[in-house]
Order: structure tokens, then C-alpha cells, then sequence
């Protein structure tokens, strides 16, 4: 295992396979390098392929009905994203984005088909996908029904840091940060200062670092008195 595609082992879909299936994901799979804001797969798309993030960090993002996409959330290393038409048949719903400069391990046809001959057992393992990716979006819907701005605010930074080593420096603007939260603009810099006054966030320009998760946990499960 080649250190770039150490995190897709350690975290995620993968590392939950048997080492012999992962081992056949890795050989078979197709490194690839994207820059910052390559758009990589978009809403509408039947390509079936699917990605895996052995580093750098991808937004997803989806429109309402006719209205322009709007970035939902930013996966890191050990997230896998774009299983939906191999599994539904259908087109994409979600458009990907690059982040940042990020390497992804890509598995087309050939891939799959390469891995399946010794693992037949393929489709049950891109059902366990299909099944995790599922319930990280009902997790941001429960997100989303925090009521209170700043509790809201400490929900989706948590989510963005998962698996990242602290201090977790985020590249992050208060209008995407906005939009994954719902909030306003004006709601989100107020949340912001708050938060920053209680030592639970640094804000820079076009950043916001987080020293320490296991602080901002304790803000969200314990604070009552947040508002707007």
C-alpha cells in the first residue's frame, strides 16, 4: 500500500472490507489528480464511476429544483462519493467539486469488472457503500434541524473535520459556510464571532481552524442558551 492511499484504508468504506477486497481495490484502481475547483463528475452525468478521496477534500453539491447548485458539504481522505447510476441506473444528482488540489482513486468498468473476477461478492460491497453514503446524508439532514445558529454552526464544522488532525485549518468562506448550514450570511458572521469568542474557533480570511474538536463537541451536546 502506497502511502497517498493510506487514509482510504484507515477510514471509511474501505477499511471496513476484508483486507484481500481492499488489496483488490488499491491494485486495480486508477490514481487521479485534480486541481482546485475541477469539476469532477456533474449532476445529470451517467458515467458510472466511482471515487474514492486518498487526499485533498471534494464538495458535493445539488440544486433545487431550478435553482443554481449550492455546496451541501466537503468529504476528505477516506470518503468514497459517486456510486448512485452504477447502483440506480440513473443519471448523477450531485455534482462533485475539487476543493482543493486532491489525488482520488477512480474505479470504472474495467476496474470493477478486473476486481469482481475474484471477488464476486462486488455488488453486496457496493450495496455497504451505497448503505454508508445513505445514512451520512441523513446525518446532514439531522444536522440541519438543529434550530439554534451557533449549535447548527458547530454541527457542520464537526462534520468537516472528521478524521483530520488538529489544529484543523479549514478552507472555508462564510458563504459556503452558509449555504451548508442554511443560514444567512449575516447569521453566519455573528455565529462565527461568537463561537470565536469562546475560544472554540480561530476565523481568518477565507479560513476557520478548530483547535480542538473534542471543545466543540461539548459546546454542541451541552449549550442551551445559542441564539440567532
Amino acid at each position: 500500500m502506497t502511502q497517498i492511499f493510506r487514509a482510504l484504508c484507515e477510514h471509511g468504506w474501505l477499511s471496513d472490507q476484508p483486507p484481500a477486497f481492499r488489496e483488490a481495490v488499491l491494485r486495480h484502481g486508477k490514481a487521479k489528480r485534480v486541481t482546485r475547483r475541477r469539476v469532477i463528475a456533474y449532476e445529470g452525468d451517467a458515467d458510472p464511476q466511482i471515487f474514492g478521496v486518498a487526499s485533498g477534500s471534494v464538495g458535493i453539491y445539488c440544486s433545487h429544483r431550478h435553482d443554481y447548485p449550492r455546496i451541501g458539504t466537503i468529504i476528505g481522505p477516506g470518503k468514497w462519493f459517486g456510486e448512485g447510476p452504477r447502483m440506480a441506473g440513473k443519471p448523477r444528482v450531485l455534482t462533485f467539486i475539487a476543493a482543493e488540489t486532491s489525488v482520488l482513486l477512480t474505479l470504472g468498468d474495467s476496474e470493477l469488472r478486473a476486481i469482481a473476477k475474484d471477488h464476486p461478492d462486488l455488488p453486496q460491497r457496493l450495496g455497504h457503500l451505497a448503505e454508508a453514503n445513505a445514512q451520512f446524508i441523513a446525518f446532514i439532514v439531522s444536522e440541519l434541524l438543529v434550530p439554534q445558529t451557533e449549535r447548527r454552526m458547530a454541527a457542520v464544522l464537526l462534520r468537516l473535520c472528521e478524521w483530520r488532525k488538529e489544529p484543523i485549518r479549514l478552507a472555508l468562506g462564510q458563504s459556503e459556510l452558509g449555504e451548508m448550514m442554511n443560514a444567512s450570511r449575516a447569521s453566519v458572521s455573528r455565529a462565527l464571532k461568537r463561537l470565536e469568542t469562546r475560544g472554540l474557533l480561530e476565523v481568518g480570511y477565507g479560513t476557520v481552524t478548530v483547535p480542538a474538536t473534542a471543545a466543540l463537541v461539548h459546546y454542541l451536546e451541552d449549550s442551551s442558551d445559542c441564539s440567532d
